[in-house]
């Protein structure tokens, strides 16, 4: 018990998600992009499910490949993905959540 003030003056670091950065840059950014563009980034982001929460800083370059290569089959499918995540790697730098881009996958 005596330990709770020390706590509360800790800064806690929050779990970021793909799922939360999505959320946010779907509803700001991404609002200037077409529909049919709009459509297609959360198609891409509906095939990556599986790693959606995940904390960003636990996820590997590795894994983000392996879910392209797995739930992105087709060309275009695979590019909308790579770029989404591009897109919410450079909305977490912006943030600071992340030190860096994501490199090309």
């Amino acid at each position: 018990m005596e330990y709770i003030p020390t706590l509360k003056k800790t800064p806690s670091k929050k779990l970021v998600t793909l799922s939360a950065l999505y959320d946010g840059w779907s509803s700001s950014t991404a609002l200037k992009l077409s529909k049919s563009k709009q459509t297609s980034y959360k198609t891409a982001f509906d095939k990556i499910e599986d790693i959606t929460y995940i904390n960003i800083a636990a996820l590997t370059i590795k894994d983000l490949q392996d879910c392209v290569d797995e739930y992105a089959p087709t060309h275009y499918t695979a590019r909308d993905v790579r770029t989404l995540l591009s897109h919410l790697y450079d909305w977490a730098c912006a943030q600071g959540e992340v030190t860096q881009t994501l490199p090309d996958i």
